[in-house]
């Protein structure tokens, strides 16, 4: 049964980031949720971050996953605890959806809210307040905390600012 390593984090943390540093090592598959989706669908996830179904987009990811790691001993997800509606509320992906994926570790990384903030607005040129992007924060972190817990799946939060040769040596020793 294919297992998942979940790197996850609000948008512009970096997980992309990381994400192409572990690709570097070939440790395992590693995949972008959106990626996935967009390809099974044929279409572009919507630029703006704003998911109109997120239960639907679960389901979306959980097909496509399917269809194109099914061979797939071990992978690494890059992808999202909590997303942001159509009304910009921060909504957490129910348990079920972490549960069929088979998680056996989450890493979580965050950074400093500037940080997100300027990333997001020289990358998508969208600018979100402060206030918003830490409460985004501390949502993501403490559903992926609780998410861990229910599936007694192991935990690693990072700041990406930390050596990054650090995070990628104990996600090595995980996969």
């Amino acid at each position: 049964m294919r297992q998942v390593i979940m790197i996850g984090g609000i948008h512009g943390v970096g997980k992309s980031y990381l994400c192409k540093k572990l690709k570097d090592l070939h440790i395992c598959g590693v995949y972008s949720a959106s990626n996935l989706m967009r390809d099974y669908v044929g279409q572009k996830v919507d630029e703006s971050k704003q998911v109109k179904n997120i239960e639907e987009n679960q389901n979306i990811l959980i097909n496509a996953i399917d269809e194109y790691v099914k061979n797939e001993r071990l992978i690494i997800l890059d992808g999202h605890f909590c997303l942001m509606n159509q009304q910009k509320e921060i909504i957490e992906i129910p348990l079920d959806t972490f549960s069929k994926l088979n998680i056996k570790a989450i890493v979580v990384l965050i950074d400093d809210e500037n940080n997100i903030i300027k990333r997001i607005s020289e990358r998508d040129r969208i600018n979100y307040s402060f206030d918003y992007i830490e409460n985004f924060q501390r949502k993501e972190v403490e559903h992926a905390i609780k998410i861990a817990e229910k599936l007694k799946a192991e935990f690693l939060l990072f700041n990406i600012n930390d050596d990054i040769k650090k995070i990628v040596n104990l996600i090595q020793q995980i996969s």
